[in-house]
């Protein structure tokens, strides 16, 4: 073999090798790429990352005996509830006055009695909010049942006082940039592609 040749060998391997250089340089910076902006990708998801918790209480904020039944935002982004039941003995609800034939029957006649003539004040009148479509901000509760004590619904505030501990929640919502979650606020939510099931 000629000078020339060796020469032209030796050139060809050192074109070989920058060009493997050249491919594993270019591997290694698009994984780096990729690392990069799934990490990005991560950090953008936790900023916006809504958390539900589902809650019930039996005293308002002036120490009256108040019935409530809430949502709060414990995350740190705006949720989209696009789904939201109340569970009962085997039972879903989407709307909370379904729930009272059900959970209070002792009480239910004055449920009726207020459909039959509706009083014009509200003291003593559940009071009830949706949930579904709604959006609660970071840090924000949202009361979507409220009923204040009286002599002329303590019956029905008796039952639901208690009835309201066997009651549990289900919800599908969504983040600001359309992640969503399905909950029972009992294990942690699991993420879902959408609300739509």
């Amino acid at each position: 073999m000629s000078d020339k040749d060796l020469a032209k060998s030796a050139f060809e391997r050192l074109n070989l090798i920058l060009a493997i250089c050249a491919i594993a340089i270019s591997g290694a910076s698009f994984y780096a790429t990729y690392i990069q902006a799934d990490a990005a990708e991560k950090q953008v998801k936790a900023a916006t990352w809504p958390f539900l918790k589902f809650g019930t209480s039996n005293v308002n904020e002036n120490d009256e005996l108040e019935v409530s039944f809430q949502i709060l935002n414990g995350g740190v982004g705006p949720a989209h509830i696009k789904q939201f039941k109340l569970h009962y003995e085997g039972k879903d609800y989407t709307n909370i006055n379904s729930w009272f034939k059900d959970c209070c029957a002792e009480g239910f006649p004055f449920i009726k009695r207020l459909a039959d003539s509706p009083i014009k004040e509200t003291a003593g009148i559940p009071l009830t909010g949706t949930v579904t479509n709604s959006l609660i901000s970071a840090g924000q509760e949202s009361k979507f049942f409220r009923l204040l004590a009286t002599d002329e619904n303590r019956i029905l505030w008796d039952e639901i006082n208690v009835e309201r501990h066997k009651l549990s929640a289900i919800a599908c919502y969504c983040s600001l940039l359309d992640n969503c979650y399905k909950t029972n606020f009992n294990d942690d939510p699991v993420e879902v592609n959408s609300c739509k099931d």
